[in-house]
């Protein structure tokens, strides 16, 4: 298992500490394009204790989706890897993550943040 207080792991050391997490909290925003698919456009996941005031929720409309969930790390591991997230009868394209991930924080929480805004993914971190 990498080093969590590292500068930066492999994406698939990344996924190591993630699969091992009992719960993980995920938020997500997707659009539908023309080709019908829905495609995330923002999603965060945080693991090692749930958000505060986190509940479960779903908005979907036309052409937008907004939704929560609280599902395994190996689940949520399964996801990333196939870069598809399935929400209910709904199936979200996840965008190709980055090869690196950046951990920071010289706090000891055990929180992972993953974000992606405009289907690039931004900053990653593990604060441990």
């Amino acid at each position: 298992m990498p080093s969590l207080i590292a500068n930066a792991t492999t994406f698939d050391e990344s996924l190591d500490v993630i699969c091992q997490e009992r719960t993980v909290w995920i938020r997500f925003g997707a659009v539908r394009d023309g080709d019908a698919t829905w495609h995330a456009r923002m999603f965060e996941m945080t693991g090692g204790g749930g958000p505060p005031s986190w509940e479960k929720r779903t908005w979907e409309y036309p052409n937008g989706l907004f939704g929560s969930l609280k599902i395994s790390g190996s689940r949520a591991t399964k996801f990333l890897r196939e870069q598809k997230l399935t929400y209910g009868k709904n199936v979200v394209t996840l965008p190709q993550m980055m090869t690196m991930v950046q951990w920071g924080g010289g706090r000891v929480a055990r929180e992972l943040h993953m974000r992606l805004l405009n289907g690039r993914p931004q900053k990653q971190r593990f604060l441990r």
